[in-house]
């Protein structure tokens, strides 16, 4: 039960701020906000991983800690509530998968990114462990994959806002992405070049989340974006 309410209050959170930080963003400026957004989410990603490997999983100290960050990520929120973007919902309502086909790019960009990153951070540890990975080298290699995904958002989000299409770079990002699916087992044996990979492959992938950010908000507006 306590799982359930947790993913959903992220899932709540991640629908309001993305539709908040898009609403929000300048049109010429869309893809660079939505990079820093990207890349403070990624910070996350990263330090979970890391706190994991310093404070370990038992006792009270490292829920302590995310009770202390959780505690500290409320006062922002707190502090821009009345800043909040207005949603003016028209008389009709449309069904849902009308959206999901108004923009079926950036609807697969994310669905590959969700999928990519949620089974990524679930079962490396696991992989990297049965390859010979000790558990703080496995988290360890789960951190470059966020610092990928820390450095790589905004430089990517700014060149979206130059494209003429964002289909493109994000055609361009998953074959990145695949390419460095490939070659992973051949890089495995080395644990440097297994976290080089892993951290432009994160990067690369976790910019398709951006890019698709970038182009649904391009396309959509007001409550169709909600």
């Amino acid at each position: 039960p306590l799982r359930i309410v947790l993913h959903i209050a992220l899932t709540v959170l991640f629908i309001l701020s993305e539709f908040w930080i898009s609403t929000s963003a300048p049109p010429h400026r869309r893809g660079l906000v939505l990079g820093i957004y990207a890349t403070v989410l990624s910070l996350g990603f990263a330090a979970g991983p890391w706190l994991f490997a310093h404070l370990g999983s038992s006792g009270f100290r490292p829920f302590g800690v995310i009770i202390a960050l959780v505690t500290l990520a409320a006062i922002p929120v707190l502090a821009a509530r009345n800043e909040s973007p207005t949603i003016v919902a028209e008389s009709e309502t449309s069904h849902f998968l009308r959206y999901i086909w108004l923009v079926p790019t950036a609807t697969f960009a994310v669905l590959v990114f969700g999928a990519v990153e949620t089974g990524g951070f679930a079962l490396f540890p696991v992989y990297g462990n049965r390859i010979g990975y000790s558990e703080a080298d496995a988290a360890l290699l789960l951190t470059m994959i966020g610092l990928g995904n820390v450095l790589l958002q905004i430089p990517i989000g700014m060149i979206s806002d130059r494209v003429s299409d964002r289909r493109y770079l994000l055609l361009a990002c998953a074959t990145v992405g695949l390419v460095g699916t490939i070659f992973m087992p051949f890089f495995a044996a080395n644990w440097h070049l297994m976290a080089a990979l892993l951290f432009v492959w994160g990067g690369v992938v976790a910019a398709m989340y951006t890019i698709g950010l970038a182009h649904l908000g391009s396309q959509l507006s007001g409550h169709e974006l909600a």
